[in-house]
């Protein structure tokens, strides 16, 4: 590549060693919190072995490293495969980030409707992951700028909600005080594969085309498109995405819920008697605490 190619290169790979850095801090800092309760708080392994919470890590992973790969490298990719000024390829690159924020939105909001966040993530995956494919190797300026905006729709929503919405719902189903941990473990273990996905980029530009590089970053999407399907067959919490108070009332009354793993309906009064137990033990230990301090 020209001279000022190669000086992008080390101002994009910085980033990533500083990724390195900051991912190995949130791993050492992860906390299950819960200050207030007398329970003692859960290691590391034994949230690990809670259902789903290995299989999500495993597939943020892949989806991490896709989105902070692209964040970091498509400016670059815009401007060697479509010739455009660094300028314009900066700009292009924003139709990625304004899909990222739409795609979290849109996906949240359908995966609340539906009733299950793994089948969702599935179905775009898949898709984003076929989309990657084709714009590798496109040379078509407005096309590839359309499919960019795609690919930012379709990774936004697991980005966004895998180590958040996720997070929360295996905590709440589970009845363990555990979403600090997870957060820390899905988001902390895909910040270190993530950034040096990022460093392998940097050793592959100028050796093999975009195309091939897109392909691999596609291959990684199908990868937690898999896991993410697995949840949905064969992992359920036997408890689906957490309902409202009001939500829970109704299904006292003979409704029924849906399970997170497979979008089936579940039984409703074992689904309000879980949240129920929750709330009363979070209750005791509320009262437990008071009368310590006033004694």
């Amino acid at each position: 590549g020209t001279e000022g190619d190669r000086a992008l290169v080390p101002m994009l790979m910085t980033p990533a060693a500083i990724q390195i850095a900051i991912a190995a801090l949130v791993i050492l800092f992860v906390t299950t919190g819960g200050h207030v309760s007398d329970r003692k708080p859960l290691t590391s392994n034994q949230v690990l072995k809670i259902p789903q919470v290995v299989t999500y890590t495993s597939a943020f992973v892949g989806v991490k490293s896709v989105d902070t790969s692209l964040f970091f490298w498509i400016v670059l990719f815009l401007h060697e495969q479509l010739d455009l000024s660094e300028t314009a390829s900066a700009l292009m690159a924003m139709l990625y980030d304004f899909g990222v924020i739409l795609g979290a939105i849109t996906v949240g909001y359908i995966t609340d409707m539906v009733g299950t966040r793994s089948g969702v993530f599935t179905a775009v995956l898949i898709a984003t992951g076929c989309i990657l494919i084709v714009v590798g190797w496109l040379e078509n300026v407005g096309l590839v700028g359309f499919l960019i905006l795609l690919t930012g729709i379709g990774l936004g929503g697991p980005f966004a909600l895998m180590p958040t919405a996720i997070a929360a719902d295996i905590s709440r189903r589970s009845g363990k005080k555990v979403a600090a941990s997870v957060v820390g473990i899905i988001d902390g273990t895909a910040s270190v594969c993530s950034a040096f996905s990022q460093l392998a980029i940097g050793f592959a530009n100028g050796r093999v085309e975009w195309g091939v590089i897109f392909c691999v970053l596609a291959a990684m999407l199908f990868i937690s498109a898999t896991l993410t399907l697995s949840i949905y067959l064969f992992e359920p919490l036997g408890k689906g995405i957490p309902v409202s108070e009001s939500e829970g009332d109704d299904d006292e009354e003979g409704g029924q819920g849906l399970d997170e793993g497979t979008g089936r309906q579940g039984s409703a009064e074992e689904i309000g008697a879980a949240d129920r137990k929750y709330r009363s033990e979070e209750e005791e230990h509320l009262i437990s605490a008071e009368t310590k301090q006033t004694q």
